[in-house]
């Protein structure tokens, strides 16, 4: 009976959804809270900048070390050294290549990684919630029997497919939020916090699915 209920309210989420209900999308756009620190937002300004390269210009042949790694910490050296210790152990191997899958065959990946969402997790600076695109749902008769398809699946795999086919990504999934841990010792030191960033729920779902189409 509490399945039947979720259910009904789910299909008449969608229903005002497609119905463009104003309230309903509005409820979408709301923005969520976030927990703050007791740093003030000049020293997280300064500390950021003295930390990360602030931005890259177009013209640059290739992102340096610095824009590709996270500071590391004091005991250890520079990215730039890492690296070059790297491609002198010659751990660094040549690109995976692999075959774009058929449609069909994107979508089965596509709907597996929609599945493992966790809709309690953050979706970055995406304005559409995760439960949202989760559980975007809608019965559809299969074999004489009703299954819940989700209805951006077959939307968000011919995407996949054209950035995978161009060799391209979105710029503003390059973009990530980041969220402040304390570590240990002074609540006001910037430095005694670990940085978490959060990517988009699009970026995460790509990322997944090429996963598996170079490891599958």
């Amino acid at each position: 009976m509490k399945r039947r209920h979720t259910r009904h309210l789910r299909n008449l989420f969608l229903d005002r959804l497609f119905r463009k209900d104003l309230a309903v999308h509005a409820l979408l756009k709301k923005q969520t809270r976030s927990n703050t620190t007791p740093v003030s937002a000049p020293v997280w300004h300064d500390h950021l900048h003295r930390h990360f390269k602030v931005a890259r210009t177009f013209e640059e042949p290739r992102p340096s070390a610095v824009d590709m790694a996270v500071p590391c910490s004091k005991n250890h050296p520079p990215p730039e050294v890492l690296l070059w210790r790297g491609e002198q152990s010659g751990w660094t191997t040549d690109p995976d290549e692999f075959e774009i899958p058929d449609l069909s065959v994107l979508e089965g990946v596509v709907c597996c990684q929609f599945q493992k969402l966790s809709a309690g997790a953050s979706s970055g600076f995406d304005a559409i919630p995760i439960p949202f695109s989760k559980h975007a749902c809608l019965p559809v008769r299969c074999d004489g029997k009703f299954k819940q398809v989700n209805v951006l699946v077959p939307l968000m795999a011919r995407l996949f497919r054209v950035l995978l086919s161009e060799s391209k990504v979105p710029a503003c999934w390059k973009v990530a939020k980041l969220s402040p841990i304390h570590k240990i010792g002074e609540v006001l030191n910037p430095g005694n916090y670990r940085m978490i960033a959060v990517s988009g729920v699009m970026y995460r779902i790509f990322a997944n699915v090429l996963k598996d189409l170079v490891t599958g």
